[in-house]
């Protein structure tokens, strides 16, 4: 019932000495609705959450794959709009730190970045061949409402980096039509 979103603003004295081939905004929320059409409320249910998002969007309804390029220097701006604290985390890479709320940082090379509520991050990769996904590694920040994907893939709180070349990522991945429920719960 509200707008959220990033806007980047650059100072004229302040020039970014690098230049990135890709640059992605990602913005970290948490909801919860009780049903379709329900007022969605973005401080949870007594602080329990059921949906995950990057960009207002669970991975599997993102639309696609980010497109990047083998040896693309990718800029990663990480926002957490929501409440609790989420640890970013992409595979098949190092992350390079390299600013915490909007100053410069001294780089850190990292596997995984922790953002607080209100923090925002700029993190660095060089793309390598292959499909890779980006997520939160708390669990359950990529299982909304318990659930996983096609061929249990996650859902929630992740986006999958595909770069020229690799095969493609199957089109299944990103259909909500392949929810596997956990053992115990009838699927819906």
């Amino acid at each position: 019932m509200g707008l959220v979103g990033a806007i980047t603003v650059l100072p004229r004295s302040q020039r970014q000495s690098v230049k990135a081939d890709v640059d992605v905004m990602l913005t970290m929320q948490q909801w919860w609705w009780e049903a379709e059409g329900a007022l969605v409320n973005p401080f949870g249910n007594d602080g329990h959450f059921g949906w995950f998002t990057i960009n207002g969007r669970t991975g599997e309804a993102s639309g696609g794959p980010i497109d990047i390029a083998a040896g693309d220097l990718v800029r990663l701006r990480l926002y957490n709009a929501g409440q609790g604290v989420h640890a970013m985390h992409l595979h098949g890479h190092d992350q390079f730190r390299v600013a915490k709320n909007g100053h410069a940082v001294p780089v850190v090379r990292q596997t995984t970045q922790s953002i607080s509520p209100g923090d925002f991050f700029l993190v660095e990769f060089v793309a390598r061949p292959g499909n890779w996904l980006f997520h939160c590694h708390f669990p359950h920040h990529t299982a909304n409402r318990m659930l996983s994907g096609w061929r249990g893939s996650p859902v929630g709180m992740s986006r999958i980096f595909h770069t020229a070349g690799a095969p493609p990522v199957p089109p299944e991945y990103f259909s909500d039509n392949y929810y596997l429920p956990p053992p115990g719960v009838p699927p819906r």
